[in-house]
């Protein structure tokens, strides 16, 4: 931990801008705002990319954009990698952010889409991807073009940051817990603070008891083991892949209140006419 904080710190000072890539589900949750106060304080350009907005309805991405632009001041562009959209719009946000040959340098927590962002930016696959968290292990110098080249490093998960928060942004391998069944709990309570019912909705099932909810979830989806015996601990890592995957659609973090119904502008959100 202490050597990959070393090496942000470094890349910082060495990149002539940024791109903290959060989860536009949770934009002010998977934040890390020392590296922010750090790139402030070396007066360098920071591009907040909002990853993933295919995932949250298209208001609340204008809404999360304009606030983070008017309210925080901060440079900020929603993308989606999955379906290659919003790709113009960063690469003409990083021409006129910084002129002639840049470094650039691509953080954030696991499972933001850091890789996959790369690799559209790029325009072929040059950073390894995988669709589970944590899979890019060290760090990279990419090509992006002839005058852009970016600076992959692997998501790190703060030491500080709650368990409950961990499973919410998804930073964990669900099959690589050791008791699923039991951090279903903590998901649960982390959704409901951000998204209260959201997880009810989805499944059509209760949540107040987590054992009961599991028990139902796994007859739905048929998991069963050797004898008819309830397989509790895949309903729970169906469930948290679900999460991981964006099929919970309605477990998002609203935007500030007051931006919701706000107008977006021409360059606020992903179309179809911005995946290059």
């Amino acid at each position: 931990m202490d050597k990959y904080w070393s090496m942000v710190w470094k890349l910082v000072n060495q990149s002539d801008a940024i791109l903290e890539v959060v989860d536009a589900r949770f934009p002010s949750l998977c934040r890390t705002l020392s590296v922010e106060s750090a790139v402030k304080d070396a007066n360098k350009p920071l591009i907040l990319v909002l990853n993933k907005s295919d995932l949250v309805p298209r208001e609340v991405s204008t809404a999360w954009v304009e606030y983070l632009r008017t309210k925080e001041k901060i440079l900020t562009v929603a993308v989606s990698s999955r379906f290659r959209l919003g790709t113009g719009i960063l690469r003409r946000t990083i021409t006129r952010s910084v002129k002639g040959n840049v470094i650039i340098s691509v953080v954030g927590l696991p499972n933001t889409g850091k890789s996959s962002l790369i690799n559209i930016l790029k325009g072929r696959s040059s950073a390894p991807t995988a669709p589970i968290p944590g899979y890019t292990r060290a760090l990279q110098l990419l090509r992006i073009t002839k005058r852009i080249r970016v600076y992959d490093t692997p998501g790190v998960i703060p030491s500080k940051i709650s368990n409950s928060l961990r499973l919410l942004l998804g930073v964990h391998n669900p099959h690589k817990l050791d008791d699923p069944e039991y951090d279903v709990e903590y998901l649960i309570q982390a959704s409901e603070k951000v998204a209260p019912g959201a997880i009810a909705k989805h499944y059509d099932l209760s949540i107040d008891d987590p054992t009961l909810f599991l028990e139902e979830l796994a007859k739905k989806r048929g998991r069963l083991m050797k004898g008819g015996k309830l397989n509790l601990r895949q309903a729970a890592i169906d469930m948290m892949t679900d999460h991981m995957n964006g099929a919970i659609t309605s477990l998002y973090e609203s935007p500030p209140s007051g931006f919701l119904t706000s107008k977006s502008t021409s360059e606020d959100l992903p179309s179809s006419d911005d995946s290059t």
